[in-house]
C-alpha cells in the first residue's frame, strides 16, 4: 500500500494519529484512559488512543525522531507543562518553533487522512497536500499562515492543569475562518486552516516564543459541550 507521507508502495505500520505520549498523564492505574467524542455524550474508557495503517516504518520514525521526541522532551520532560497554574497568561519561551509547529500541523494532517469516524469532522481538503509536503521536508512555510494558538485549561474552579484529558480534532470558525480545535498536552489548540492570520498576539511566532491565556475549562465555549456534566475531576 502507498505510504501517505512519502507516497511509496510500502508495508504501512500502525500509526497513531494523535502521539502516545500525549496519553501518558490520561491513564488511570489500569493503564486505561477516558476519551470524549464530539456530540456523544459517553466517556469511553480505552487501553490506547486511535490509530491505523498510514504510513510506512521510514516515515513513522521519521515523525518520531523529528518532531514528536522534541516535543515529548520539551513539554513533559523538561516540566515547561506547570501542574499548577495562578496567572492569567502562561508564556512559553525557548521552544523550537519548526519542531512545534510541524508536530501540530502533523496531528492535524493525520486527522484529516485518517478514516476512524473520530477524525471524520477534519477535511483539511486543498491545504492537505500542500501541508504534507511542510512535514516531509522540514519546511514551517509562511508563520502568518496554518496559525497555532492556545490556552492554559484549568480545572473548574481549581488551579489545577487539565492534562490528563484528550479531545480528538474537530471543526470550529473564529471570525469566519476555519479552524481546527483539539485538547491535549494541558492546553486546547487551535490550527487555522488558512493562508491568512488570525491573532497576532498569541499565535506561535518564530521567535519561539507562545503566549497561552489561562482559562477556567467551563469559560472555553468550544469545549464546554464536551466537558459539562461529565468532567472526571480527580
Amino acid at each position: 500500500m502507498k505510504c501517505h507521507l512519502c507516497l511509496q508502495e510500502r508495508e504501512l505500520c500502525e500509526s497513531h494519529i494523535i502521539p502516545e505520549f500525549f496519553y501518558r498523564d490520561s491513564y488511570d492505574d489500569k493503564h486505561k484512559m477516558s476519551i470524549l467524542k464530539e456530540q456523544d455524550p459517553r466517556i469511553y474508557r480505552s487501553f490506547t488512543g486511535e490509530y491505523e495503517k498510514l504510513l510506512c516504518v521510514d516515515c513513522e520514525r521519521f515523525l518520531n525522531r523529528t518532531y514528536e521526541n522534541y516535543f515529548d522532551n520539551f513539554w513533559y520532560n523538561k516540566r515547561t507543562l506547570p501542574a499548577y497554574y495562578h496567572h492569567s497568561v502562561f508564556v512559553v519561551k525557548g521552544m523550537d518553533w519548526i519542531k512545534f509547529r510541524l508536530l501540530m500541523l502533523s496531528i492535524l494532517w493525520r486527522a484529516s487522512i485518517s478514516s476512524r469516524e473520530t477524525f471524520s469532522k477534519i477535511s483539511l481538503g486543498e491545504h492537505e497536500e500542500r501541508i504534507r509536503v511542510m512535514i516531509k521536508n522540514q519546511d514551517p512555510g509562511d508563520f502568518l499562515s496554518y496559525q497555532i494558538f492556545g490556552a492554559l485549561l484549568l480545572f473548574p474552579g481549581k488551579k489545577r492543569v487539565m492534562r490528563d484529558f484528550i479531545i480528538a480534532p474537530f471543526m470550529g470558525h473564529f471570525n469566519g475562518v476555519p479552524v481546527s480545535i483539539s485538547m491535549f498536552g494541558g492546553c486546547i489548540w487551535y490550527c487555522v486552516i488558512a493562508n491568512k492570520p488570525l491573532t497576532q498576539s498569541f499565535a506561535l511566532s518564530p521567535y519561539g516564543v507562545l503566549r497561552l491565556p489561562v482559562h477556567d475549562a467551563f469559560d472555553v465555549k468550544p469545549i464546554v459541550s464536551f466537558l459539562r456534566d461529565r468532567l472526571l475531576i480527580h
